[in-house]
């Protein structure tokens, strides 16, 4: 593969990084507003600043705005085209804020589930009105605050976790430890032995943490006594500013962020907490229906072929006839006529209420498929009728049709 720079006129360059890191000996093509670089093994990156030094003994500053990586193609190898912004050494100064040559960035990391977008926000918000800077925040779910455009994603967060002093602000819920990326998160943060946030959402308790964060460590419960939810963000407001020597914010200004930012959570809160309610008498009335429109035959043999391969297998021969569901139980037991008569209405049924459809028919055969609502409504079946589908189709039968 041949390199892009083989007709260009190059010169080397140093890059240098908010956290402090110094890559010497780029090889590179400057241009107005661009840099080619061919080795793809140079990690750049969005604020990073290459510096240039000139015959005369100046120095140039080149801001990378977007590091524009190129995958090779036609015979050219991977490669840099990286869109540059020149400025003056003060204006250097000022991204990298005056920092000695070895110290870390400080950022936070704040580490969520996307599931909990709606209570990160107003934190991330509050982070602002403290005065961090927009660049000292990472949270994905915040635009803004993301993972820059063209960045390869966990190579990005990586860098964070190695390059940058890091305080991990832990976003916990049950949404939380449901997420693999999340968990991910944590493991660094335990390995990296970054400084750490608690923040506790609604519903989520002390007893409920688990994996690498100390659970007896003092943090901030969103839905807990709010006298102590202020002092304990007016605490975390302080230990910031001493850690960015942020200006110091008024009481009156701060009290009013820090009482708006507590109105959010509870408005957000008790929408969780209709919504819920609403879901309990969503789930109640489906049961309702199950049980009042359709027999318990019926709503039975939906949730057995939902438990297993989603199917419902009608086979029948001049003198039997199957009901075969999820692959694996026969629901009719004999072959009388009313017996049969009971599981062809029970199919009827399902197909005229849209739990399930067609999906192939021959003179012998039919195949039916559990269709989405179909499923929903065997799901709340089980669990609001705490069914064990271990037991077999007649034993759930038998006992709700005693108890009903």
């Amino acid at each position: 593969m041949r390199s892009i720079l083989s007709n260009l006129p190059t010169e080397v360059v140093r890059l240098f990084k908010p956290s402090g890191e110094e890559i010497d000996d780029i090889r590179a093509n400057v241009q107005p507003g661009r840099i080619f670089v061919d080795d793809p093994n140079v990690i750049i990156e969005e604020n990073d600043v290459f510096v240039r030094s000139l015959p005369n003994g100046a120095m140039e500053y080149h801001l990378v705005v977007d590091r524009g990586f190129y995958k090779g193609t036609h015979g050219i190898s991977d490669h840099y085209q990286t869109k540059t912004k020149k400025i003056s050494k003060p204006e250097m100064d000022t991204v990298f804020r005056n920092r000695e040559p070895n110290e870390k960035a400080h950022k936070i990391f704040v580490s969520h589930s996307s599931k909990d977008k709606r209570y990160v926000e107003p934190l991330v918000e509050l982070l602002e009105e403290i005065g961090l800077p927009d660049d000292s925040i990472v949270c994905t779910s915040v635009p803004g605050h993301g993972i820059p455009g063209n960045a390869r994603i966990y190579e990005w967060l990586r860098e964070q976790f190695i390059f940058c002093d890091l305080r991990v602000v832990f976003i916990l819920s049950k949404n939380y430890y449901d997420s693999p990326a999340s968990l991910n998160e944590m493991g660094a943060s335990w390995v990296t032995k970054t400084t750490e946030t608690i923040i506790l959402l609604p519903q989520f308790d002390f007893s409920d943490i688990k994996g690498c964060i100390d659970s007896t460590k003092i943090g901030i419960k969103l839905d807990g006594d709010e006298e102590e939810l202020k002092h304990r963000l007016n605490e975390l407001k302080d230990t910031l500013i001493t850690e960015y020597k942020l200006p110091m914010i008024s009481q009156i200004r701060w009290e009013r962020h820090r009482d708006a930012f507590i109105k959010k959570i509870n408005i957000i809160l008790n929408d969780d907490i209709t919504n819920e309610e609403q879901l309990v008498i969503q789930d109640s009335f489906r049961t309702n229906e199950l049980l009042g429109v359709m027999n318990a035959e019926t709503c039975v043999m939906l949730l057995y072929a939902a438990e297993g391969d989603g199917q419902i297998l009608i086979s029948r021969t001049m003198s039997t006839s199957i009901f075969c569901v999820g692959g694996r139980y026969n629901m009719n037991g004999s072959q009388a006529p009313r017996e049969i008569a009971k599981w062809d209405a029970a199919v009827e049924t399902l197909i005229s209420h849209g739990y399930v459809k067609k999906m192939k028919q021959t003179k012998s055969d039919l195949i039916l498929k559990v269709t989405q609502s179909g499923y929903e409504i065997a799901d709340s079946f089980k669990d609001i009728n705490k069914i064990d589908t271990q037991k077999t189709p007649a034993e759930i039968i038998a006992w709700l049709n005693k108890d009903n």
